[in-house]
């Protein structure tokens, strides 16, 4: 993690939060991907797929956990 590149912008955080030191990385960079160009490929990616009705993400962080996130196009109410 700290070999990373946008470890640097948060690194005064992960000193004095080290517990969640992790979690504040992932989140920022998830964050910040988002902003530069992962909704662009996103929305690429509903096109190139056939339009399914939704995409899943998944997410490693560096303790080998995963979050998948479903994504889909527009606002979708949850299944009760």
């Amino acid at each position: 993690m700290e070999a990373h590149p946008s470890y640097r912008d948060i690194s005064s955080l992960s000193t004095k939060y080290p517990r969640a030191a992790g979690s504040l990385f992932l989140a920022y960079n998830v964050l910040f991907t988002l902003n530069n160009g992962l909704m662009l490929r996103l929305e690429n990616a509903f096109v190139s797929l056939a339009d399914p009705p939704e995409v899943y993400l998944a997410i490693t962080t560096e303790d080998s956990s995963i979050v998948y996130y479903k994504i889909s196009r527009g606002i979708v109410k949850p299944p009760l």
